[in-house]
């Protein structure tokens, strides 16, 4: 009995495993056809006018099988229509609400709200994500109504033109409440019609959130950064790009994987890492925060150190890599290896020592130690040590006798070597070419004499010492030798073979010389020595060519150079042969009648230019106030006393005058051939109390006697009348104006 029960219970288990594992396939194609449908409009406007037509779309991606049902849903309420499109033809009033649809056994989608207006304007706005283009529409029921319109976003003006407004790459702050205003033709006016609707940005993707997949991260540890975002379930095919960043710096460009990785960890990936989400056509960007990573170090920066402080040729130099291993990894083990100028010098084992049995010069340089792991995967390079390994022998120097010389000069080498070990031999070099050798086998100096042949003797001159026992030969300082040729040779040539030339023809006279070392030249014509003066002279190609741009009476004469050059306290110089210059006239122009014996005539002309000018000056302002000078005297009162001394006038007897436009007045020939001196007119001097204005100026012709002394030449007269303004007079009293008729005549008369 007990038997059959165990067999029963076994039985019946085993069919319910066998029937659990036939039905657990179904449950898992059901699982792959439960994706959110989502519901889109078809125009996409969240408002509609009545009457217009619509079609709302339930948009589901199914894995299984597509014999599925849609349902749709209005405001909470199952609706009669099944498909997956679900029009409105002829739009109603209580055809607006929320709308939801279900495909299968899927959960429901989201809510679409679909609005249905009656008003003469609408505003119509498309369901729009973060990226995407929001557009707004004016929209009216008629045709009455003008192309433009206003469109407003929280009473702020955003555009005033068409009557559709665009914005690309929307953000969450586009969300908000929009208006327009739109003019209304009402049969004889204007009127202006509102509409608003509310705008809702739906977030494309979340905000990045950076992570880091390790809990810690050693040197030579691999490190993962993961950057997580998720998409909305209505645009979860978006194709998004990352890019990774520490402190600041791309360490991965924008890439399709949303993962970072470091194979092997150094401590300089160690900083602030952020990662950057984009959409492919770039309209949204999201940046994550800051993660900070710090790599932690397995061992401590080498340090090379010279076990020796000073090294001379043939002592052993020791070297050592220090490094300290960091907890927990004391049993690790670490391999050495050291460089030096940047080339190895052993290759990498346990040892953290570098050995050289005997230091040469040669081993001297820049020394660097590097310290890895067994899988090389962390490498720590310490930093360069100088080390100079000293020569064997003292200093060598080198000695001149003179460092300046003539050809057919000797000089004095001598080279010597300090605390050298004898016997050693000295190379002499000129410019890097050996020419003598001599062995020293006592304290002394290696001395030759060599004689100056010619200038390409001069240069640097060094020598080299060899003792046998250094590794390696000492070199000198170097000194330097200058040789100069004396000059000699000279000869003045003309650019024409001429004796005799012509007025305003130019002429080149050059300078030769048939050796010597970079010679200074000198010209002298007539004794004188020539100086540069573009005018007269122009002095080209170091003083070596004279040249004249156009001859004149001056230029003639007889010219000589002479060429000089000098080595320290002594000077050599040469002066050629006299050559004849004589300038004859072409032009009928007469010369000027500068000598040569005074000075060159521009420079006199260039002298006399400034005195010449002021002496053109003076004449000139002199002319200009003697021919205004009455206006001058007028103006200036010095000017009017120092030109009118003023001889006592008396006072004549009143007489009555004409008026001057009815009268003739005389020519001014008869007026200036009569030059007579007349008195009654009153002393400026004496009126200095006031200013005399003649009002009335009348001139009279007068027979008069006729006599020998005047030949019976015709008199005249002259009747005005003077108005003396007011005036405070030197003792401070007031005077007043007052009138009086005066008359001239000759006083010369009997």
């Amino acid at each position: 009995m007990y038997e059959n029960n165990t067999l029963s219970t076994l039985y019946t288990c085993t069919m319910a495993v066998i029937r659990f594992i036939l039905i657990l396939p179904l449950f898992a194609h059901r699982t792959k056809a439960v994706d959110r449908p989502v519901v889109t409009l078809d125009p996409n406007w969240n408002k509609i006018f009545r009457k217009e037509s619509i079609a709302l779309i339930c948009n589901v991606e199914t894995t299984g099988q597509n014999n599925q049902m849609y349902y749709w849903y209005k405001d909470g309420w199952k609706q009669r229509s099944t498909g997956q499109v679900r029009r409105i033809g002829y739009a109603e009033m209580n055809d607006g609400g929320s709308y939801q649809c279900t495909y299968g056994e899927s959960g429901e989608s989201d809510h679409v709200r679909l609005d249905i207006s009656n008003d003469w304007l609408i505003l119509q706005a498309n369901y729009v994500y973060e990226g995407d283009t929001l557009i707004l529409r004016c929209h009216g029921w008629d045709s009455n109504f003008k192309d433009e319109a206003m469109f407003f976003k929280d009473n702020t003006l955003l555009f005033y033109k068409s009557f559709v407004f665009r914005k690309e790459k929307i953000t969450i702050e586009a969300s908000g409440r929009y208006r327009c205003e739109r003019n209304r033709w009402n049969v004889i006016y204007y009127k202006k019609e509102r509409a608003e609707t509310i705008v809702s940005v739906y977030e494309l993707f979340s905000e990045p959130a950076l992570k880091l997949i390790e809990v810690s991260v050693m040197e030579g540890d691999g490190m993962t950064l993961k950057c997580s975002t998720s998409l909305a379930p209505p645009r979860k095919y978006t194709k998004l790009y990352f890019a990774f960043y520490r402190d600041g710096r791309t360490v991965r460009g924008y890439d399709v994987s949303d993962t970072y990785r470091v194979m092997s960890a150094q401590l300089e990936d160690s900083g602030k890492y952020t990662c950057e989400v984009r959409t492919a056509a770039d309209t949204l960007r999201k940046n994550s925060k800051a993660l900070s990573i710090q790599i932690q170090a397995i061992f401590s920066e080498p340090v090379l150190r010279l076990i020796q402080p000073h090294l001379t040729e043939g002592d052993v130099m020791n070297l050592k890599c220090e490094t300290t291993l960091v907890p927990p990894n004391k049993n690790r083990e670490l391999r050495f290896g050291f460089y030096k100028d940047g080339r190895p010098m052993q290759e990498f084992g346990v040892s953290d020592r570098y050995r050289v049995p005997s230091a040469r010069i040669e081993d001297s340089g820049n020394y660097a130690c590097e310290a890895q792991t067994v899988n090389g995967t962390v490498k720590k390079r310490s930093k360069n040590v100088l080390i100079q390994i000293k020569a064997a022998f003292g200093q060598i120097q080198i000695k001149l006798s003179a460092n300046e010389v003539v050809v057919g000069d000797n000089i004095v080498l001598s080279c010597e070597s300090m605390l050298s070990t004898l016997p050693i031999c000295y190379t002499f070099y000129r410019n890097n070419t050996s020419f003598r050798n001599i062995t020293v086998h006592q304290k002394e100096e290696a001395v030759i004499r060599v004689p100056i042949t010619s200038p390409s003797m001069a240069g640097l001159y060094f020598c080299i010492s060899d003792n046998g026992i250094a590794k390696q030969k000492q070199l000198s300082n170097m000194v330097i030798l200058l040789v100069v040729d004396p000059v000699s040779g000279i000869n003045v040539v003309l650019d024409k073979a001429d004796e005799v030339f012509v007025f305003g023809d130019s002429l080149t006279m050059t300078c030769l010389v048939e050796r010597g070392s970079s010679p200074t030249f000198l010209w002298v014509h007539n004794g004188r020595v020539v100086k540069h003066n573009p005018m007269v002279y122009q002095l080209r190609d170091d003083g070596r060519v004279l040249y004249i741009h156009s001859l004149r009476y001056y230029h003639s004469g007889s010219y000589q150079c002479s060429a000089s050059n000098k080595v320290s306290n002594r000077t050599f110089s040469v002066i050629s042969h006299i050559q004849k210059i004589n300038v004859l006239q072409q032009s009928p122009v007469k010369e000027s009648t500068f000598t040569m014996e005074d000075d060159d005539p521009p420079e006199q002309m260039i002298i006399l230019l400034p005195f010449l000018g002021v002496l053109v000056l003076v004449v000139a302002l002199a002319s200009v106030l003697f021919v205004y000078r009455h206006k001058v005297s007028s103006i200036v009162p010095w000017f009017r006393q120092q030109s009118n001394p003023g001889p006592t006038f008396a006072k004549a007897r009143p007489r009555v005058g004409h008026n001057i436009t009815q009268d003739v007045v005389p020519g001014p020939d008869s007026i200036n051939n009569f030059q007579e001196d007349y008195s009654n007119v009153p002393n400026m001097v004496q009126n200095a109390d006031g200013d005399v204005f003649y009002s009335h100026i009348q001139i009279n012709q007068v027979q008069g006697p006729t006599d020998n002394n005047r030949g019976g030449k015709e008199d005249y007269s002259v009747t005005y009348s003077s108005v003396k303004c007011s005036g405070t007079k030197m003792d401070g009293t007031q005077t007043l104006g007052h009138a009086e008729l005066y008359e001239n005549f000759n006083s010369k008369k009997s």
